[in-house]
């Protein structure tokens, strides 16, 4: 296992697939309480048009795979990250509204791009008698770490962007996910090269 952990391109994924529960912290924890407060009518039920599309992405998954490949499918994942909250932060119930509806929209491909495409690269890269204790040692880093550090992040942007009568700055907020969402899309174009360690440099 730390051999596995050592190697540069199973590390870059790591911590690609763990820095991005940061962004992803702001959606599951803010993303609705911010359509309330702009006025979104039943926002739940407009949020739920993001796992339609997540639905619809997954039937597609095996051949987008074979047509494009692990990375550039992740390298979507994460720049829909980071895009969706530019839409939150440049949204309006006016003529922003539809990007409001891209950003609910983007829920699809940033979850399956990103999550269900990570579990396919740890089917693929790693040999079976590691599998499972690759499997674990990801959930710590991402549902553990991640979120952990997540929450801190979402939680003291917010509390720093809210003023005295409780108004937020919306614009201000979604701006670091944004940016953190972007930031790791451009380490893991860069930086992660699927083909060393499935063909080249596999751990055995």
């Amino acid at each position: 296992m730390k051999r596995l952990v050592l190697n540069r391109t199973f590390f870059v994924f790591v911590l690609c697939i763990t820095l991005i529960r940061v962004p992803a912290s702001f959606y599951y924890s803010f993303v609705n309480a911010y359509l309330v407060d702009i006025g979104m009518p039943q926002p739940t039920l407009k949020m739920a048009s993001g796992q339609v599309v997540e639905i619809l992405l997954m039937i597609t998954l095996p051949f987008m795979l074979r047509r494009f490949g692990i990375k550039w499918l992740m390298l979507i994942g994460f720049t829909a990250w980071g895009l969706r909250y530019f839409c939150f932060a440049f949204g309006d119930m006016g003529s922003g509204v539809s990007l409001l509806y891209i950003g609910m929209l983007l829920h699809g491909v940033c979850f399956t791009y990103s999550s269900l495409s990570a579990q396919i690269f740890i089917d693929q890269s790693v040999p079976p008698y590691l599998r499972s204790s690759a499997q674990g040692f990801i959930l710590f880093l991402t549902l553990g770490i991640g979120v952990w550090m997540g929450s801190l992040i979402a939680g003291y942007t917010v509390d720093i962007h809210t003023y005295a009568d409780m108004s937020k700055n919306w614009e201000a907020i979604w701006i670091v996910p944004a940016t953190i969402g972007l930031s790791v899309a451009v380490l893991f174009g860069l930086f992660f090269w699927p083909d060393r360690l499935l063909k080249r440099e596999r751990i055995d």
